[in-house]
């Protein structure tokens, strides 16, 4: 008798143990179907630079933690620069794209304003 309760024991177990198993499958299935933002998806940023870290290789503009890479074009007036070169305050903008793990990567940063600002601030003057 006790033999036979061991058995059933282990058969009730093991479903659930196996029921457990498939429910995360079944979640990340569903969680699939909701839409969200692409990675590798170029968008665009522009603001005044809040903190520059060379040594993580970060900007945060308007808020944002921007991430650099190697390829990561940087520039001022046309000429290219680094990132040490970049200070608090400077106004930039550029293409960044999010990664597959949901961090912003620039593409282009360009120090100073964009072209389209710079014609307001001529307006204003």
């Amino acid at each position: 008798m006790k033999m036979r309760s061991t058995k059933v024991s282990l058969l009730i177990v093991s479903t659930i143990a196996t029921i457990g198993l498939a429910t995360p499958q079944w979640i990340v299935a569903q969680q699939e179907k909701v839409p969200q933002e692409k990675p590798n998806q170029e968008q665009t940023f522009k603001g005044k630079v809040e903190a520059v870290d060379p040594s993580a290789k970060t900007l945060t503009v308007g808020g944002q933690l921007i991430y650099l890479t190697d390829a990561t074009k940087i520039s001022k007036d046309g000429r290219a620069i680094m990132l040490t070169d970049v200070r608090v305050d400077d106004q930039v903008h550029g293409t960044s794209r999010l990664t597959f793990d949901g961090k912003t990567e620039a593409i282009t940063v360009m120090v100073g304003p964009s072209y389209k600002d710079r014609g307001k601030e001529k307006e204003l003057r």
